[in-house]
Order: structure tokens, then C-alpha cells, then sequence
């Protein structure tokens, strides 16, 4: 036998010997009852304190209750919230739970967070809609369905019986697409009809928009459509610079004829 060959000969037989040894066995059976214990300890010890495996609370009902106190309550019972929404509900208090995920009496891992909705604190913002002209049944069911409720009606003389000729907010005239508080009380002025009565024409060029109503109003007469034009030569921003009836001296027209009014600048929306 060559010299190679009886060298890799003697080094097998070593590794022979060694795997029949008792030092090879005892470390083998370290190694697997080292890998054994720690997958025990892993899924028997590690993994259930890290996910609370076998534990469960209960959670708590939190609707219809204030924020606060469905705070105390979901952390007493070892949960987290997050408010996920908010809405409006005119008859609840600010900051009332409205809904709640999970449910009441859902069995939870505790720490779970519970995702909350919650009454804002503030009404949102809604546009008036289009009213003027319309029936005042047909007006009412309007404002109803943008969350809006009917204030006071007061009458006057008007072309179309029965139309919504003016809108009222706190005291002051607004318009169709300006914004009001959810849940505002709005206040119409509606036509009776044209009246026998004649009205003298007055002239409100000038004036602005407000001075022109006023003067409209007591004298049982409206305002009809606006139009605006950024600039003019003679009159200022705010200023009406044309009406129609147009002022014509000693000239009259029935009581609860409406005016068209052309004003110098540009159509805002009063914010509310």
C-alpha cells in the first residue's frame, strides 16, 4: 500500500472509532436535547409571553358614553383606543362615542386596540341651497334634507304666492351657497302675492347690497337676482350701479314686486 493511500485508510478508521466513541454520543445527544429545550422554551415559555397566548379580556360598551370616561374604562380593561371618525349628532353632546370596534363583550387579547367614533365638537359647515323662488313646502324639505331647520317665516307681498322670496340667518340676509352651521334655524321671508297697493320705485343705485335690502323689505318689496361686474368707471366695489324696475321719478309698482341689482366687484359667500 502506498503512502497516500494508507494515510486516508488511517484517518478513516479514526473517524470510525470516533462516532462508536462515548465522547461523540455524549456530545450529539448535548446538541439535540439543546435544540429540544430551546424550541420548548420558545413555544411554551417565549412566544406565549410575547403574545399573551391563553389570555383574554373583555371588552368594555363605550357607546353613548364621553370620551373620557370610555378612556378610563378601555384602559381599566387593558386596552388601547384610536379614534378612527368623527360625525355630527345635534342631539348628543360633543365628544359622545357613537360606535365602536370590536364590539361590547368581544373576547380580546388585552392591550387590543378599540377604534372609536366620535361626535365632533363643532357642527360642520353646509351650503345654503337653492331656495329662492321655490314653495315653501318644497323649501322646508330642502333645508330639512342639508340638516338645516325652518326659523321664522314672515310674509310680504311677492310675485309667485307661496315662493320663498329672502333668507334670513341671525338677523342678516344671506343667500343661496352661503354656509351656515349644521343644524342652523333659517328664517324665510315668503310672497302672499302681489298686492293692490302700489309702491312707489326707489333708487338704489349707490346704495350696497344690504342698504338696498332694508329698503326693499319695508317697503314690501325683494330682492330678485344679483349680478356682479368686477370693475366699474363711476360707482365702487359694493356699490349697485344698476336696477331694474329701473328709478323712475313718481313711477310706482305693486306691492311684493321684485328688483334685480347689478353690484360692482366680486359675488362672495358669507362663512359663518
Amino acid at each position: 500500500m502506498i503512502e497516500g493511500q494508507e494515510t486516508e485508510h488511517k484517518e478513516e478508521i479514526s473517524w470510525k472509532l470516533y462516532f462508536k466513541s462515548k465522547e461523540f454520543w455524549v456530545l450529539l445527544s448535548t446538541l439535540v436535547g439543546g435544540t429540544l429545550l430551546i424550541m420548548l422554551l420558545f413555544f411554551y415559555v417565549f412566544l406565549p409571553f410575547f403574545t399573551k397566548h391563553g389570555e383574554s379580556t373583555t371588552v368594555p360598551e363605550v357607546v353613548n358614553k364621553n370620551l373620557l370616561d370610555a378612556k378610563k374604562e378601555l384602559y381599566n380593561a387593558n386596552l388601547n383606543y384610536e379614534i378612527q371618525d368623527s360625525q355630527y349628532q345635534a342631539h348628543l353632546a360633543p365628544l359622545t362615542v357613537l360606535a365602536q370596534e370590536p364590539l361590547p363583550y368581544e373576547k380580546v387579547k388585552p392591550g387590543r386596540k378599540v377604534y372609536l367614533i366620535v361626535n365632533q365638537s363643532t357642527p360642520p359647515m353646509v351650503k345654503l341651497p337653492e331656495i329662492i323662488d321655490v314653495n315653501i313646502q318644497q323649501a322646508k324639505y330642502m333645508l330639512e334634507n342639508w340638516k338645516l331647520k325652518i326659523g321664522k317665516l314672515t310674509y310680504q307681498h311677492g310675485e309667485a304666492k307661496d315662493a320663498v322670496i329672502g333668507i334670513q340667518y341671525k338677523g342678516k340676509t344671506i343667500k343661496p351657497g352661503d354656509k351656515v352651521l349644521e343644524g342652523s334655524a333659517i328664517d324665510l321671508i315668503v310672497s302672499k302675492g302681489l298686492g293692490d297697493e302700489k309702491v312707489p320705485i326707489p333708487d338704489l343705485v349707490g346704495l350696497n347690497i344690504n342698504e338696498a335690502t332694508n329698503i326693499l323689505y319695508s317697503k314690501g318689496l325683494s330682492v330678485g337676482g344679483t349680478k356682479y361686474e368686477k370693475t366699474h368707471k363711476k360707482y365702487k366695489e359694493g356699490e349697485i350701479f344698476k336696477q331694474n324696475p329701473k328709478y323712475i321719478e313718481n313711477d310706482s309698482v305693486p306691492k311684493g314686486s321684485s328688483f334685480d341689482l347689478w353690484i360692482v366687484g366680486e359675488e362672495k359667500s358669507s362663512q359663518e
